[in-house]
């Protein structure tokens, strides 16, 4: 191999490489359709928790912890309390909480690092600008009134002894400012040369070593487009972003599109772009022959990739990070095109398969275009890496105060005069050299590096003093080490390390308030012992939303036991409706079904199901044409507009106004167009013989599967005796209208869609006389005289769907009966429940009011809150549902029935573990991360926002693909990780932690956080990483108990800790 084709390969494997890379830095989240919750910083998760939030802060400048300011709101609400933070401070070892900073025998008086860092913690203790110093000073009366956010026992000690702030706070500010001795406050706060200029030698130094560093981001931090953009204001990236979202939108289409970018036999899109270029009048560029450049491109997008790099001369070593920093630059769109191209089979409608190389030629050839143009009119050269990086170093000056005036680094005089420069065509450098000398005194001033200046240290320790109750009495004690000393621990207790201080405490609130719940809950509720049989049983999803359903339903009828388990029920299969055009997978996104189910028509139904089918066409076109041939021909799109306006305003109105009685008409219409049919699932095979498998999935499951897969589910919910007459399996979904996050509301463990086909089809397994025998033989034995239900809960509206009712046999339809009116009375009170954290739901009165409350709420056309989803998730438990009966946990935790007694070793939690861990963390961290920045992590308002090709959502008419969760889904969500309490030995947990790197990723990195309690007592331990686990210590507060549910929530719309439930006699 010659050396030429060497290098060829070595780029390509370079260029290919750092592809494979993205998939680790772009977020996951797939079509808008299909939303999977999963932890939005996937790519950082083999790091620990706090390490991988710095990481990617360093990489995107987005911070991963709330801002102190929502911390110290939680704590003015009583969600962290002072005990909380001194717990978060203390165990942090390198902090040195017990070190001893100033000491008195005579006052007693005693300050540590501890308090030290409570006051930075309670209250912002930083250096604030001049000008807010003069303010603070003049206006807000710092030298003569207390701060108003000292602490009521602090302004106890600052008044003793008859002292009052006229006094006590002049004679501080004035100690502070003589022991440090402190530069004065100067009469201009935006003085530019309280310090004698530095010589011009000096000042180029700093700029050569600025202007190098500010090149050494290109490719990390930086694209070129965006140093330019950094040095000038002019940013290319107005002109390209938008032709990248028109190519991105055309390609990723999925019925809204008129054309694609993928018609006319192209096969990618940049071969598309290619051939419709000379078509597109979009591209600005009068200076620079574009038509020749284009036409000189590569066939292959990858080569295109390469010429383009060269061409803007980068050093192979940055192509990796640059690469990343074009995507970065535009997560969302790359990001759904990247999770295209790693989910090839997903079904769409255009048929171009997208690739992030396509995008990245034509990202690249745009930028290098509009670059070259911009570079020629601002400083007369290339718009390539060595030019710029020639023509910076060349006027390092130039590049250091036009960066410093780009950030708004310097003060209002200074930025007038750069602006002035600006303007000036080839401006001499001794100019540059002047603005330079007169920024580098201006920041050398203000930075408090060379002294210690009023706004910065003075101001510190003004504050921190007040705060710690260091009054007059105190100032003989505060000499110049003490002061140092602890200007040095404020300083040391960073940002980042009172964020994870402000997190932890976070998390020990909720925490010990849940531990005390469930050790307090000890052996009470009715099914400790499983002695008696139940009148019927339901086995719903784990989702945090059932817990408030099961807990009423309980309390409305102590007989009936509920159950908790993965939504889909251990079927995981590809599923398809009678009326769906293709298959869908219900079942974690990690599981590949080998397995297909097909809703069909029951025997004897075939003229029902021809006028169906025949209706369902009829339909399907309508639709069509009313909202594509229609704007698609302009004679149609003109005379149409007329003719259906007032029928659209009508529906609308409708719609708007009268949204239950809209619904009623357009069923009705819907039920006469489209005839309805008695459909069954085709759960067994006719074809035993044929392997199954994830390539070729089968029609149906032979009866060993089924027993297989019904039995598993039995024994690791602990359910393998004592079965009720009726066991029915609730899948969950959610319906609301104009939701374009629909999908999120839908069961996680059905891969984002709704999961009644896997309870209907594991009902229908379980009620097969095959598989209980097969079940029997395994020692599970289901009476004759039990039945199996499928039903569907919708957790938007509270509605239920059951299925196959018409099978229930006779004998039973009095226990159906009974069941199903209870059912009836919880989804009304679960409704009543969800309705006082919906401010426009007024407190309803009664639960049926509030149950109409939310049907019409989920019907209504304008509601951006239809529910909240998984807001306010913080726990898992894991274990017999005795351990949480009982217990009123304010729907924060999913409830995963599990039965140690039965499972001694733990193989079957294990699965649990493994299964439901990584489901869980992906929900939570998806909340978390949205909460706690909505607008870089999550979707931002949905005000603004335009669904995209029923893709995704973009708001107005352009802008990124915005990813994430809407501010309306996350507003109630306390964002902390996810605390799984497992019922089973500490032992039998750190065997399993010790098998599993998945685990000891989750739970070792700190994403997941574990404890485990015990099954023979009230004891709970705590898993720390460096400690492994630590019994938790409770407290002798009483914990509060209610009669029944509604008592523990009236008239309260904040988060609630958990209590106890008066259980009936008996139990």
């Amino acid at each position: 191999m010659s050396n030429t084709d060497s290098t060829k390969n070595s780029r390509l494997e370079t260029v290919r490489q750092s592809i494979d890379h993205l998939n680790h830095i772009l977020p996951g989240q797939g079509p808008i359709l299909d939303f999977i919750h999963h932890n939005t910083i996937h790519g950082f998760q083999h790091l620990p928790f706090s390490q991988a939030l710095e990481d990617y802060e360093k990489l995107t400048g987005t911070r991963g912890y709330m801002t102190e300011t929502r911390f110290r709101e939680c704590f003015d609400k009583g969600r962290i309390s002072e005990k909380d933070l001194n717990q978060a401070i203390d165990s942090n070892a390198s902090l040195r909480p017990g070190e001893v900073l100033l000491s008195s025998d005579k006052s007693e008086m005693k300050i540590g690092n501890s308090d030290i860092y409570l006051a930075a913690l309670r209250a912002p203790v930083c250096a604030i600008s001049t000008a807010q110093l003069r303010w603070q000073l003049t206006r807000e009366k710092a030298l003569t009134e207390w701060q108003t956010d000292i602490p009521a026992d602090a302004k106890a000690r600052l008044s003793e002894g008859n002292e009052n702030a006229r006094t006590t706070l002049p004679a501080l500010w004035q100690h502070i400012q003589s022991t440090l001795a402190i530069a004065r406050l100067d009469e201009d706060p935006d003085s530019l040369s309280p310090l004698p200029l530095t010589d011009s030698q000096t000042i180029t130094d700093i700029a050569n070593s600025d202007t190098s560093n500010l090149l050494a981001e290109v490719g990390n931090s930086l694209s070129l487009g965006g140093l330019v953009f950094s040095l000038s204001g002019q940013d290319i990236r107005n002109s390209v972003f938008p032709v990248m979202m028109r190519l991105s939108a055309s390609m990723l289409d999925e019925g809204t599109a008129p054309w694609h970018a993928g018609d006319n036999h192209y096969h990618s899109l940049y071969q598309a772009w290619r051939g419709s270029l000379h078509q597109d009048c979009g591209l600005a560029l009068e200076a620079i022959a574009w038509q020749d450049i284009i036409a000189q491109l590569p066939d292959s997008a990858e080569y295109t990739i390469i010429q383009q790099l060269e061409k803007l001369q980068l050093p192979q070593a940055k192509w990796a990070g640059y690469l990343q920093r074009l995507c970065l630059e535009m997560p969302g769109w790359t990001g759904l095109i990247n999770w295209r191209q790693q989910n090839p089979d997903y079904h769409c409608l255009n048929a171009m398969q997208p690739h992030l190389s396509d995008w990245l030629a034509i990202r690249l050839t745009l930028d290098k275009l509009y670059l070259d143009q911009l570079c020629r009119q601002l400083w007369q050269c290339d718009g390539n890496y060595s030019a710029l990086s020639h023509y910076l170093t060349r006027h390092s000056l130039e590049c250091w105060v036009r960066s410093a005036w780009q950030r708004g680094n310097m003060p209002e005089t200074l930025s007038q005069q750069t602006d002035k420069l600006n303007q000036q065509q080839n401006a001499e450098e001794s100019h540059w050299l002047e603005l330079a000398s007169s920024l580098h005194s201006w920041q050398q001033y203000h930075s408090g590096e060379t002294v210690c200046c009023a706004h910065d240290q003075g101001w510190k320790l003004f504050r921190l003093c007040q705060h710690l109750g260091l009054g007059k009495n105190a100032l003989p004690l505060l000499d110049k080490e003490v002061l140092t000393a602890m200007l040095q621990t404020l300083d040391e207790f960073s940002s980042e390390i009172r964020n994870r201080v402000w997190l932890l405490a976070y998390e020990i609130h909720y925490r010990n308030d849940l531990f005390k719940g469930i050790a307090g809950n000890y052996r009470r509720g009715i099914w400790v012992k499983r002695d008696n049989r139940p009148q019927a049983q339901i086995v719903m999803c784990m989702d945090e939303r059932e817990e408030s359903f099961r807990r009423h339903l309980e309390e409305l009828n102590p007989r009936i036991e509920t159950l908790g388990a993965a939504g889909f029920f251990g079927i995981p299969m590809k599923f398809k409706g009678l009326d769906d055009t293709h298959l869908t997978s219900l079942c974690p996104i990690v599981v590949t079904p080998a397995h297909r189910v097909d809703e069909k028509a029951r025997a004897a139904q075939d003229q029902l199901l021809k006028s169906h089918r025949k209706g369902a066409v009829f339909l399907k076109s309508f639709t069509y044409k009313l909202h594509q041939s229609f704007r698609l021909n302009p004679l149609y799109n003109w005379f149409g507009t007329f003719l259906l306006a007032p029928f659209s305003l009508v529906g609308q109105l409708m719609h708007s106004l009268f949204p239950a009685q809209y619904k009623g008409i357009v069923d009705s219409v819907r039920r006469y167009i489209v005839t309805p049919v008695t459909t069954e699932l085709t759960i067994t095979t006719d074809s035993p013989d044929t392997e199954a498998s994830t390539e070729n999935p089968r029609l149906g499951f032979t009866d060993q599967e089924q027993a297989d897969k019904v039995g598993a589910l039995l024994r690791t919910l602990g359910l393998t005796a004592n079965f009720a007459p009726l066991v029915a399996f609730s899948g969950h979904g959610s319906t609301s209208q104009n939701n374009p996050h629909e999908a999120a509301h839908d069961c996680g463990a059905c891969g984002g869609r709704q999961g009644g086909p896997n309870a209907r089809a594991y009902a229908g397994m379980a009620n097969r006389a095959e598989v209980r025998t097969i079940l029997a033989a395994g020692g599970i034995h289901i009476p004759n005289d039990c039945w199996f239900l499928g039903m569907q809960h919708d957790t938007c509206n509270d509605s239920i769907i059951w299925y196959d009712t018409d099978l229930i046999p006779a004998d039973l339809h009095d226990n159906f009966q009974a069941f199903s009116e209870n059912i009836e009375q919880a989804q009304a009170y679960s409704a009543h429940e969800r309705c006082r954290r919906f401010s426009s739901a007024n407190d309803p009165a009664t639960p049926a009011k509030a149950f109409q409350h939310v049907i019409l709420r989920a019907r209504d056309l304008s509601q951006v809150r239809p529910e909240y989803g998984h807001a306010t998730n913080a726990s898992a438990i894991i274990g017999r549902r005795n351990i949480s009966q009982g217990l009123f946990l304010d729907r924060r935790s999913f409830l995963i029935s599990y039965d140690p007694t039965q499972d001694p070793e733990g193989n079957i939690l294990e699965n649990i573990l493994l299964t439901a861990g990584p489901v869980g963390a992906g929900i939570n961290l998806e909340y978390y991360f949205s909460t706690i920045d909505n607008n870089k992590f999550g979707c931002g308002t949905k005000i603004p926002h335009n669904v995209a090709g029923l893709f995704g959502v973009l708001e107005g008419t352009g802008s990124d693909l915005r990813t994430g969760l809407p501010e309306q889904m996350i507003e109630i969500h306390e964002p902390m990780r996810l605390l799984v309490v497992v019922e089973h030995k500490t032992t039998v947990l750190e065997r399993i932690y010790g098998d599993q790197p998945a685990l000891q990723e989750l739970v070792g990195g700190g994403w997941l956080l574990l404890a485990t309690k015990d099954p023979d007592s009230d004891a709970i331990h705590m898993f720390e990483p460096d400690q492994g686990f630590v019994l938790w210590q409770e407290d002798d507060l009483p914990l509060p108990e209610c009669a029944k549910s509604t008592d523990c929530y009236k008239g309260i719309h904040d988060p609630i800790s958990p209590i106890l439930i008066t259980q009936p006699e008996g139990a």
